[in-house]
């Protein structure tokens, strides 16, 4: 998080020595919008790229084991976007139902709101900073360099942890159910296939549909717009009901249990990762966020 309010500051550093005009007040930049989406750009590279890296070198894991290459064909990638898009839908209805829950006792988490870009130039860099590289980095982190590395105490583990922390790295009850159910299923790919390119794959079809969806519905009335969400989250659970059809007829050993386990109980393991002082600190951090979100 503190790389995540650095990296701006110092993008916008470098970027004032090119465009002079760029101008920071109260803590808020004042440039037009496609600058904007640039400062996003080099900010989320730097803080998606660097702890990647240094978690890798860190952890001292070969790349060809933190980034699992196996190539899927397009026949196979499509019902697993399918899936991904499904549980997003289940993940959406979970956050609605839980948003509306606390908003009984007056609690109105929010989440990050993406902006209706007015041109074409403004609209590719939304793509890239909203669905490219978050899909890119997030899957390199998560699914490579996190599950990977724990996979040596079990996958069952692994899937586990690395999906607790990528809801959590979300910081708001609106997105974490969704970024839990999706994150659990996207690492469950990634365990069964051997392919972080299907991941990267799934995740970028998962974040680019809201951006259309945002963008084009912007022309659209409310009411409109509110039918068009509920009948893509139908069409969505159709697609993971379509995907999961497929894979079992095609591939009927795809959902059995992933047998590859660690020597300790699962209680020890779960209870001595985190009840370890970074991770503590990891978790307190973030939960405080959530909670800020909230009020």
């Amino acid at each position: 998080m503190l790389l995540q309010n650095i990296a701006p500051y110092a993008v916008v550093g470098g970027l004032r020595l090119l465009y002079p005009a760029i101008r920071v007040y109260r803590g808020k930049f004042l440039a037009s919008e496609e600058t904007i989406l640039i400062i996003n750009v080099f900010s989320s590279i730097i803080c998606y790229f660097l702890p990647v890296m240094l978690l890798r070198r860190v952890l001292n894991l070969p790349a060809a084991a933190a980034f699992p290459r196996r190539r899927l064909p397009p026949g196979e990638m499509l019902p697993l976007a399918g899936i991904v898009l499904g549980s997003s839908a289940i993940g959406s209805t979970v956050s609605l139902i839980l948003c509306a829950l606390l908003s009984l006792v007056r609690l109105s988490p929010s989440a990050p709101q993406l902006s209706v870009p007015d041109s074409l130039a403004s609209f590719l860099l939304l793509v890239l900073t909203a669905a490219v590289l978050p899909a890119l980095f997030e899957e390199l982190l998560f699914r490579g360099v996190v599950l990977q590395s724990l996979r040596r105490f079990g996958d069952l583990f692994a899937l586990s942890v690395t999906s607790i922390l990528f809801s959590l790295l979300h910081r708001n009850l609106v997105q974490i159910p969704n970024a839990l159910i999706t994150g659990t299923v996207l690492g469950y790919i990634v365990l069964r296939t051997g392919s972080l390119q299907a991941a990267i794959f799934c995740h970028f079809i998962n974040n680019l549909l809201p951006i259309l969806l945002q963008t084009f519905g912007s022309y659209l009335p409310e009411s409109a717009l509110n039918l068009l969400f509920l009948l893509l989250n139908f069409l969505y659970i159709l697609l993971g009901l379509g995907g999961l059809i497929y894979l079992l007829s095609a591939h009927g050993g795809f959902f059995a249990p992933v047998y590859r386990e660690g020597k300790k109980s699962e209680r020890y393991k779960y209870r001595s990762f985190f009840s370890s002082l970074p991770i503590l600190a990891v978790i307190i951090s973030l939960s405080i966020s959530v909670l800020i979100n909230m009020l």
